[in-house]
């Protein structure tokens, strides 16, 4: 079954025989009055960047999609995006496939496109499969914009058939990422609403029990502020994890807070490593002033209190629509308690929600020995692209993307010559920092003993 994704591609466009970039395509178009074309075709070639279906012509096999100038995920931080406007593609798409389309250049309502609707599209190639990592584990990070059970919550107002369908499409999607462990935020306060999903998920697998929520006991009365209905929560793939000891809030206490920002500790079940996973919620920007930043910072400083106290394992994961953006304070809190932002350290312009152009307002923040785990964390632009309108997929089911983190757990990247060690070498101390096993020798010299971690 293909499945419609946002996907990334490296292009060329050729106008005779003189082959040009992206960019300068678009280039070109902003050159052209609104709705002009030019009156020469260019032949595109490249990896698709962003692919929705048009229900009204699907029989046709049409397409909507973009591309832009380079392959992975800085593809999505390209300076613009060329729109391919319902193509025929010779056959179904998918992420990261190579394809040829000539057309001319248009402009429309500022949207640099293919001048033609159904434009031939010539399929080239197939995107590669990623590589399989042995004893990966994966976690997926979403705000879910309001997504209640109870349809009449003051919070989205869903009829029936628009929650069925947000939830296929959060399926649908959360399935195609295949992660261990999911992370939500904005969710209904009720047992019922991340179970319900896990069930739509395992429903959809084919797999009976294959994911799970976890029971974290939250069951809120409905009262007149349908604010405080909400909260964070997990869903796990049983036969990959299993959770250690129990859900626990944010805060000391059992307010609002204490609801929208929750750690619970997992074990992966092929190796007996463990990882505390704190998904977040913070208030929201009210305003330009944004008068709710002084909450949070206190959102933050509970956060890294309540965090000092989980002594089930050193590895701490930080996730979650944090409301802020990195060098704003509570961020800086968060930083300077000892945690490192990981969407921006493998993509310096990575964004996850939209504002004026697109902003990171949702992180992964992981502490020392976390972060020497982490392999890859990118956002999955499934929602959104380039905050544009015309660039919003039609498979949306929220306003934020997904953030997707990857880790070898129990993989430890220290360069450090143990050759002269044994274990009988006299006068050894030992010491345990962060959880990691470190030896020091009678000459001074400090090692660090490689995949011993002590609890």
């Amino acid at each position: 079954m293909r499945k419609t994704v946002l996907l990334l591609l490296s292009l060329v466009f050729v106008a005779g025989t003189q082959a040009i970039t992206v960019a300068e395509a678009i280039n070109i178009g902003k050159a052209l009055e609104n709705m002009a074309t030019t009156p020469e075709a260019y032949t595109i070639e490249g990896y698709v960047t962003i692919i929705e279906d048009n229900s009204f012509s699907t029989s046709y096999k049409n397409m909507t999609f973009w591309i832009a100038d380079t392959r992975g995920d800085a593809a999505s931080t390209a300076e613009g995006a060329f729109c391919v406007y319902r193509g025929r593609p010779t056959q179904e798409l998918q992420a990261g496939d190579k394809i040829r389309v000539t057309d001319k250049i248009k402009k429309w309502n500022d949207k640099i496109e293919t001048s033609t609707t159904n434009v031939a599209v010539t399929f080239l190639e197939s995107a590669p499969e990623e590589p399989v990592i042995e004893g990966l584990m994966r976690v997926c990070a979403q705000n879910l914009q309001n997504y209640y059970f109870n349809l009449n919550s003051g919070r989205g107002n869903y009829t029936q058939d628009e929650f069925v369908a947000k939830t296929n499409k959060i399926v649908d999607n959360m399935l195609a990422i295949d992660a261990d462990i999911y992370a939500f935020c904005e969710v209904e306060a009720q047992p019922i609403v991340l179970q319900q999903l896990a069930d739509s998920m395992n429903a959809h697998a084919g797999v009976a029990g294959r994911y799970t929520a976890v029971n974290d006991g939250i069951s809120v009365t409905w009262s007149a502020s349908a604010d405080y209905n909400i909260k964070s929560g997990f869903i796990y793939r049983t036969d990959k994890v299993a959770t250690v000891g129990n859900s626990l809030g944010g805060t000391n206490g059992n307010g609002y807070y204490a609801h929208t920002m929750r750690i619970q500790t997992f074990r992966q079940k092929s190796n007996n490593e463990q990882l505390v996973v704190s998904m977040n919620h913070f208030k929201a920007k009210d305003s330009s002033s944004d008068q709710g930043n002084a909450t949070r910072e206190t959102n933050a400083t509970n956060l890294v209190k309540a965090l000092k106290n989980v002594s089930t394992d050193p590895d701490i994961l930080i996730l979650g629509d944090l409301n802020c953006m990195v060098g704003e304070t509570p961020l800086d809190i968060i930083a300077n308690a000892g945690y490192e932002e990981q969407l921006l350290r493998y993509n310096p312009n990575a964004y996850s929600h939209c504002y004026n152009g697109g902003e990171l307002i949702d992180h992964v923040y992981a502490n020392e020995s976390m972060a020497q785990q982490i392999i890859k964390a990118s956002v999955k632009h499934v929602c959104t692209y380039k905050c544009t309108s015309y660039v919003t997929s039609s498979q949306s089911y929220s306003d934020h993307d997904p953030c997707v983190v990857d880790i070898k757990l129990g993989d430890y990247s220290a360069d450090v010559d143990v050759t002269n060690f044994t274990s009988d070498t006299p006068k050894a101390q030992k010491t345990i920092e962060n959880g990691m096993l470190f030896i020091t020798l009678p000459d001074g010299s400090k090692y660090n003993v490689i995949g011993i971690r002590v609890r």
